[in-house]
This record gives C-alpha cells, sequence and structure tokens, in this order.
C-alpha cells in the first residue's frame, strides 16, 4: 500500500523539516561538527549533519562543558544537563528548535563556544541560560 503524507497535517514531517532547517542553521554558522556531542537528540539531527558520533550521557556532556574550550552539546533538556554542571557555570543557549515555545533541541555550549560562534556572526545575539 501507498500513503500519502499531508506535510501540512502531519507532525512527524514538521519535526523532520525542524531538525533538518536546525541542522542547516548549525553547518551555515559553524561549518564542522567536530566540536558538537550529541547527549539525546534524535538521530536525524545527526544525519543531517551528515555525521555519526555515539551519544554521551548528560553527566559526560557537562564534564566536556567544564573542562574544554568550545564544546557545543545537542540535548533535549537543558535542565538535565544543567543537574551536573556548578552552580557558577554559564551555560550559553547557542541554538534550538523550535525558536519560539517549547524547545525540542537545544545547542548549548561553553563561554568559549559562544564567543565563537558570535565572531562568525556579530549580529547574532545569544541568549544566557
Amino acid at each position: 500500500y501507498y500513503y500519502k503524507i499531508d506535510p501540512a497535517t502531519n507532525p512527524w514531517f514538521a519535526k523532520t523539516e525542524g531538525v533538518r532547517q536546525l541542522a542547516g542553521r548549525y553547518i551555515a554558522d559553524n561549518g564542522s561538527t567536530d566540536r558538537l556531542h550529541f547527549v539525546d537528540t534524535p538521530y536525524g539531527l545527526q544525519f543531517y549533519l551528515n555525521t555519526m558520533k555515539q551519544r554521551i550521557s548528560y553527566e559526560a556532556a557537562a564534564r566536556l562543558l567544564v573542562e574544554d574550550d568550545g564544546v557545543i552539546v545537542a540535548v533535549r533538556s537543558v535542565a538535565s544537563l544543567k543537574k551536573y554542571l556548578p552552580p557558577e557555570f554559564s551555560l550559553h543557549m547557542l541554538m534550538r528548535w523550535p525558536e519560539t515555545g517549547s524547545g525540542l533541541i537545544y545547542l548549548v555550549g561553553n563561554a568559549i563556544a559562544q564567543t565563537q560562534a558570535a565572531s562568525k556572526d556579530p549580529e547574532r545575539k545569544m541568549k544566557q541560560e
């Protein structure tokens, strides 16, 4: 059987398209996925970024953010990540999807990651989380 998927009414299509757009924005802004780590984001994000990295835990992601410069982490829950970060740590929201309302995917980084992203696009306004 063949089924027609109507993009206007199918929520799975909307999510897939949103992930594709987020990946496109990330590549346009950063060009490389070398410093990007994935915790619990959908596989589609890695697919559209043309990469395949092993997922890491929230604890490992927090350790990378604290110890390494320029790290970016893709997560579904910023609150879960913050549980493993020191209280004084400054976590920066670099991108999210969707951009309004309740986010499903967040790309967050440490201060160095924010500085690198801002230097590539000085007009970009970074939100501090």
